[in-house]
């Protein structure tokens, strides 16, 4: 006989996310079903608790008992987390992810209060499977900018922007802005890119030569006079705060000493600074239209062997220059 006090013992039972916990005693099988966050497991707990089947058997089928029983119960808990993992499956399915569209042109709308953004190739509407598609677009203010993006959701991973195995159009897409738009610049995510308003409604892309993406406006043209070449050398790969110095300039030429020691250090107001004249260049310039290409460097003194690089620049520029620490 068991011992006065000691639990019956209990038989675990595991299939999958099921655990089926029976008690056995002399003449009683006591189960209990147990669901705990989306795994079912089985418990014994005494008679008294609600939901617990008693059954007085004798010991054949009492054995015969465990084995029905419990293996009904693993069947139902089991068959209930295949149909939650086929369900959270189905979900997660039905979209893949979404994507920016590429937008080949800007409009303005009839009403002067919308933008109409022109995608060249999607499916066509009322595509299915993985042709289908779902169009949306966002529009945030900034000044006076509208930054718009068009997107797409797809039950494809990673869909072919060409879309080779589907009917294909060009899609027009309304932008509503709720507010005139007149003399605001637009920007696009895809491509990166700014377009400014054009004649009969249309906006044309902002690009270099003619228009500076950075500003909107006509660039100025390259000369001797103007901030053209410091900016020019500031937006190469040299540190934000680098000195600049013996600078010459004959059109279509130019030469820059470029400090880059200097802005290793902290810009200050006040006194020297310790990390000047560590590490310095000297590059050479040529003027094309709106902008300076760099077309070499060197160190030492005077023009170094810039001569072998560029023949034609004017060595007059540089021969007199001091050598470089």
């Amino acid at each position: 006989m068991r011992p006065t006090g000691q639990r019956p013992p209990q038989v675990p039972l595991v299939s999958g996310g099921a655990v089926a916990m029976i008690r056995v005693t002399n003449r009683r099988v006591s189960v209990r079903l147990t669901q705990v966050l989306t795994v079912h497991r089985f418990a014994w707990s005494p008679p008294s608790v609600v939901g617990d089947q008693t059954v007085p058997v004798d010991e054949n089928l009492r054995r015969l008992g465990i084995v029905v029983l419990a293996s009904a119960l693993l069947s139902s808990a089991v068959g209930c987390g295949d149909a939650t993992r086929s369900e959270d499956s189905a979900a997660s399915a039905s979209v893949a992810g979404r994507w920016s569209a590429e937008i080949s042109s800007v409009t303005s709308g009839t009403d002067g209060q919308s933008l109409v953004a022109r995608i060249d190739v999607l499916p066509v509407e009322g595509s299915t499977g993985p042709c289908a598609v779902e169009v949306d677009h966002t529009v945030e203010p900034e000044g006076d900018l509208l930054h718009v993006n068009v997107t797409f959701s797809s039950t494809v991973a990673g869909p072919d922007p060409t879309f080779p195995m589907c009917d294909t159009s060009p899609r027009d897409v309304v932008i509503e802005l709720g507010a005139p738009h007149a003399g605001r610049d637009v920007i696009t995510q895809t491509p990166i890119a700014r377009w400014r308003s054009a004649t009969n409604g249309g906006y044309e892309r902002c690009e270099l030569p003619s228009c500076d993406p950075s500003t909107g406006t006509t660039p100025l043209p390259a000369t001797c006079e103007d901030s053209t070449l410091a900016d020019a050398v500031r937006s190469t790969d040299v540190p934000r705060h680098a000195g600049l110095a013996n600078k010459r300039c004959e059109l279509p030429w130019a030469v820059v000493d470029v400090d880059a020691g200097a802005g290793a250090c902290p810009a200050s107001g006040d006194g020297v600074n310790p990390c000047a004249g560590q590490n310095v260049r000297r590059t050479y310039w040529k003027a094309a239209g709106y902008t300076w290409n760099e077309v070499g460097a060197s160190a030492g003194s005077g023009c170094g062997d810039i001569d072998t690089m560029v023949p034609d620049f004017p060595l007059t520029l540089c021969e007199d220059l001091p050598p470089l620490p």
